[in-house]
C-alpha cells in the first residue's frame, strides 16, 4: 500500500474507507448539512481537521453547528480545513489508543478510561504503555477477533505507521459487526 504522508491524503483515502471501519464521515459542511439538517436520528458530532495536530472539537450538538463554525472561523480555522464524523459514546469505551510496529517490537500506547470526555485527545497523556507480547496480548483481549485481524492487517500494509483506534463495548460505525474504529494511519 502507499504510505501515508500527509493529512490531507489520509482523509481522503479515510472517507473511502481504505483503512477499514470509521464513523460515518462527511468530508465538507454541505455534504454534512446535507445529509443531518432536519429530522437526522444523529445529534451529536465531532468536528475534525485536516491539518495535522490541528484543533479538533468534539461532542458538537447538530442544533450548535453553525454557532460552533462561526467560532472556528473567527479564531482563522478555514472551513475547508475540516471534516465532520458522528460523535462516539466515550462511555461504551472498551481501549482506545495508538499501535505502532517498529522492526524489533509492537508498542501501543492506550488507555480504558470512558466516560464523557475521555476522548483520545483527552486520554493518552496519561495513556499506559505496553510492547512486545504483552501488548499482543492487551489487543488480542481488549478487540473482537475480527478487530484485532483487520489491526494487523493495517500494520502489515503500512510499515512503519501509526494506528489510531478506539474500541467500545458495542458495534460502531459503517463496517457491520465491528466494535473497533480506525481513526488514523499516519507514517510516524
Amino acid at each position: 500500500m502507499n504510505p501515508v504522508l500527509t493529512k490531507q491524503d489520509f482523509v481522503k483515502r479515510y472517507a473511502q474507507g481504505e483503512f477499514g471501519n470509521r464513523p460515518r464521515t462527511w468530508l465538507t459542511y454541505q455534504d454534512w448539512a446535507f445529509d443531518n439538517l432536519g429530522e437526522s436520528k444523529l445529534k451529536r458530532f465531532h468536528i475534525r481537521n485536516r491539518v495535522a495536530n490541528g484543533p479538533t472539537w468534539f461532542d458538537i450538538n447538530k442544533g450548535d453547528m453553525s454557532t460552533v463554525l462561526s467560532r472556528i472561523a473567527s479564531q482563522g480555522v478555514s472551513l475547508e480545513s475540516l471534516y465532520f464524523t458522528e460523535m462516539v459514546d466515550h462511555t461504551r469505551n472498551c481501549i482506545q489508543g495508538e499501535v505502532v510496529e517498529t522492526p524489533t517490537n509492537l508498542h501501543i500506547l492506550y488507555s480504558t478510561a470512558r466516560g464523557a470526555g475521555a476522548n483520545m485527545r483527552a486520554v493518552l497523556p496519561t495513556a499506559n504503555h505496553a510492547r512486545g507480547v504483552v501488548a499482543v496480548t492487551i489487543l488480542r483481549e481488549m478487540l473482537p477477533v475480527q478487530d484485532y485481524d483487520w489491526l494487523r492487517h493495517l500494520l502489515d500494509s503500512y510499515p512503519e505507521h501509526v494506528v489510531e483506534f478506539t474500541t467500545l463495548t458495542c458495534e460502531v460505525g459503517v463496517v457491520p459487526g465491528s466494535k473497533t474504529l480506525f481513526w488514523e494511519v499516519r507514517k510516524y
